[in-house]
């Protein structure tokens, strides 16, 4: 092969990559847009409390404890405080009970609980290829991955 050839074929795998990647994470965004034409609003800390309350019982999450903030102009997340105590925090526009589910979900299958630096590639692709596909499902149609 050819300096030429050679340079030819690694276009074309970048370019069909590329396209891959970009159809994948495209498909990402339109899961987690779902549940915006059936998911209720949650427009208040009591409605957050109240409906983390109940997916937590769905998940069957009762040895961890689970703590909510509303904040007006929040998107969803989760985090670990410490051993078995959790926060999630939402509010905005995009609040709503899937938005719940997902982060729960992150919190259920321990990806809080990883230690990975997010700024590695290997921590990057671990978050775009198993956890968050894991939490978009379930938050948008309650399937455990």
């Amino acid at each position: 092969m050819s300096i030429s050839e050679i340079i030819d074929c690694a276009t074309e795998v970048a370019k069909w990559s590329g396209i891959g990647l970009g159809a994948y994470l495209a498909a990402l965004v339109g899961i987690s847009e779902i549940p915006r034409f059936y998911s209720k609003k949650i427009s208040s800390q009591e409605d957050l409390e109240r409906v983390t309350r109940e997916e937590i019982e769905k998940l069957g999450m009762d040895n961890k404890k689970v703590h909510s903030l509303f904040r007006k102009h929040s998107e969803g997340r989760s985090c670990r405080l410490s051993d078995g105590i959790y926060l999630i925090v939402t509010g905005g526009a995009t609040s709503n009970r899937a938005v719940v589910r997902h982060e729960l979900y992150h919190i259920h299958k321990g990806h809080c609980d990883e230690i990975s630096s997010s700024k590695s590639i290997k921590g990057v692709l671990d978050y775009l290829f198993r956890k968050e596909p894991q939490a978009l499902v379930y938050g948008a149609f309650g399937i455990k991955l």
